[in-house]
């Protein structure tokens, strides 16, 4: 292992054993993802705060730890069971859905349903449908995360 991989392997044991022994991740999380994203509903956050910092966590540290028991006892029954697989990617894919729309926030929202009252207004039916379309795609969380 070279130096580099060293430090980092130890910066990330340091920072998974701080984040363990929190027993205020939730509400830290909440206050983080305010901070950070102060336009975000409520409602979001608190969907983001679940999915990261209470059962996501939990859910990466289970597939985590179902690699080490792996590796202790190489059953291949017991491997990454798909459970415990599915819950980790629910949960990652719920932050993703968090990221995509948090731009999109309130205000987009607001947007969208005046731009609707106008072409309801303008007696335009088809324009309209397709911007409830739009609204119904992002509130089903089917917007893809942003790119790296």
């Amino acid at each position: 292992m070279t130096d580099e991989a060293f430090s980092r392997a130890r910066e990330r044991k340091e920072l998974l054993d701080a984040y363990s022994a929190r027993t205020d991740r939730a509400e830290a999380g909440l206050q983080a993802l305010r901070q950070a994203f102060p336009d975000a509903p409520q409602a979001m956050l608190l969907a983001a705060v679940h999915h990261v910092f209470v059962d996501g966590t939990d859910a990466a540290l289970d597939w985590v730890a179902d690699a080490e028991r792996f590796l202790r006892d190489p059953d291949p029954q017991a491997f990454l069971h798909a459970g415990r697989t599915w819950d980790a990617i629910y949960h990652l894919y719920g932050w993703l859905q968090f990221q995509a729309l948090v731009p999109v926030g309130r205000d987009g929202v607001m947007e969208l349903t005046a731009e609707i009252r106008q072409f309801i207004a303008d007696n335009d039916a088809e324009s309209a449908l397709a911007s409830l379309r739009q609204l119904e795609v992002l509130m089903e969380g089917s917007v893809d995360p942003p790119t790296l």
